[in-house]
């Protein structure tokens, strides 16, 4: 059982099955044929059997950083 990412990824949508399986990576790149690869900070993926129902680019910003300009 996945209590804690039950508990955690639940409410946004993922699957809540036994059987699923969950992944995390951090800064997958991303090309975007315009510039250099993108890197968000992480990349959660849910699978389930040969689907993939459930998939979060995660960006994180601490402290003062919290990317406003004014």
């Amino acid at each position: 059982m996945r209590p804690f990412s039950n508990a955690l990824l639940g409410p946004l949508g993922a699957s809540k099955a036994a059987a699923a399986h969950v992944d995390a990576f951090i800064e997958p790149p991303f090309k975007n044929g315009i510039k250099t690869d993108v890197r968000p900070d992480g990349l959660i993926r849910v699978t389930y059997g040969r689907q993939t129902p459930f998939t979060a680019l995660v960006e994180v910003k601490t402290g003062t950083n919290i990317g406003l300009t004014p």
